[in-house]
């Protein structure tokens, strides 16, 4: 087995950063990225919930905006990114969220066209504000139908305006249960539960936004598949920047996120997870996972099941680059692997898509920006450079 510590702890540290000044530095030694990368790369079937709500002012609202909020562009962004990864990995992959936070995953299946891993998104109502949610599911889905949607698919050539015909396109589906219900009725066939950039309960039982604003009512409680999962002992991730997020109910860190984070005391999630990520935004979490995993799996190949996701390669005797004497690897020439290297979505392209279906930024709250808790496009593009410098560095160094 290749030994990739080394450039996952240079990832790290470039991810663990605390560019919005919220006080998380503290937080960065419970941070476990190696630990998450060798978890996952060892997976086939996952889970990932993202989406935070975004509560806006009516004054705001146009008629795409439902339930008076929109998803923000940090998780969903990441999610995209770390869900290409994965499925180009032929690693199946199901994303939950509400019906108000899954509209920046819209093009997801289009991002993820070709690669042989599944990928399905599955929303969720949540009804427990009756003073400003539609009276019935047929007016969910009405009221969802106002999203405008492309038919830039193949598979998706026939779909009209009519939000409820594209969910049962196979990208998406529509289901007029809740969070709770579905964990109970349908099969929990996972092999890891991931949490990217979601909210979970502090210790009143209630989940709090980084004002210290309570969303509960429109919030889907993804931390049960948290506590499903340890019940069943299915390993769990999960990512976070604030200390309200799921994961951060870890050992050591309430105290922490109580004294140096604004509104802490009230807003620490005490849900827990094996491997928890912490960075300075978890969009930058996600994709520094999907990165580690990616090396992982190409260097370890045939320890990993013989994943076969180049062209053009051949077997060598893979002796002298210490996977075990006698072990055959895939390998192709460094051309090769960089030409299926930057075919990873870059962060920009997602954000301008996930903008454009609604997401905005969750500090600013501007509709239309490309920013990401706060922070200009620009910042993010560097850390992603940065991280994916790493990687290739690696990948050269060990293929010449």
């Amino acid at each position: 087995m290749v030994d990739i510590s080394p450039v996952i702890e240079k990832i790290h540290h470039i991810i663990q950063e605390d560019i919005g000044f919220r006080g998380i530095r503290r937080l960065f030694p419970f941070s476990d990225l190696k630990g998450a990368v060798s978890t996952l790369s060892k997976c086939s079937n996952v889970l990932i919930g993202t989406g935070f709500y975004i509560p806006l002012c009516k004054e705001s609202f146009s008629k795409d905006d439902i339930y008076y909020g929109r998803a923000e562009t940090d998780g969903p962004l990441g999610t995209i990114q770390l869900a290409y990864i994965l499925t180009k990995l032929n690693i199946n992959v199901k994303i939950v969220c509400e019906h108000s936070t899954c509209h920046p995953l819209h093009d997801i299946k289009l991002f993820c066209k070709g690669n042989p891993g599944k990928i399905e998104v599955h929303s969720f109502p949540i009804a427990q504000s009756s003073d400003i949610l539609p009276s019935s599911p047929a007016d969910v889905i009405e009221t969802i139908g106002t999203t405008p949607l492309k038919a830039e698919d193949e598979s998706m050539s026939d779909i009209s305006s009519s939000y409820s015909d594209y969910l049962d396109k196979g990208t998406h589906k529509h289901f007029l249960i809740s969070f709770s219900e579905y964990l109970l009725k349908y099969p929990f066939e996972y092999d890891s539960v991931i949490s990217i950039e979601r909210v979970g309960p502090s210790f009143d039982g209630l989940l709090y936004n980084m004002r210290g604003i309570s969303i509960s009512s429109m919030s889907m409680p993804f931390h049960e598949a948290f506590e499903l999962a340890k019940r069943l002992h299915i390993p769990t991730i999960a990512i976070g920047d604030g200390g309200n997020e799921i994961g951060m109910g870890n050992e050591g860190i309430c105290e922490i996120v109580s004294s140096d984070i604004k509104y802490g005391s009230q807003i620490h999630c005490k849900t827990l997870c094996e491997s928890l990520i912490v960075c300075g935004v978890s969009n930058w979490g996600a994709f520094s996972l999907g990165m580690g995993v990616y090396l992982h799996k190409l260097i370890n190949a045939p320890i990993c099941g013989g994943i076969d996701i180049l062209e053009e390669g051949k077997f060598i005797d893979s002796s002298s680059k210490s996977v075990g004497k006698g072990t055959a690897i895939r390998m192709t020439n460094f051309d090769n692997i960089m030409e299926q290297f930057r075919m990873i979505p870059s962060l920009s392209c997602v954000l301008r898509n996930i903008v454009s279906h609604g997401a905005i930024d969750g500090v600013t709250h501007r509709l239309g920006a490309l920013s990401v808790d706060g922070i200009e496009e620009g910042k993010h593009v560097k850390i992603e450079e940065l991280v994916r410098k790493e990687v290739e560095n690696f990948f050269f160094n060990f293929y010449h």
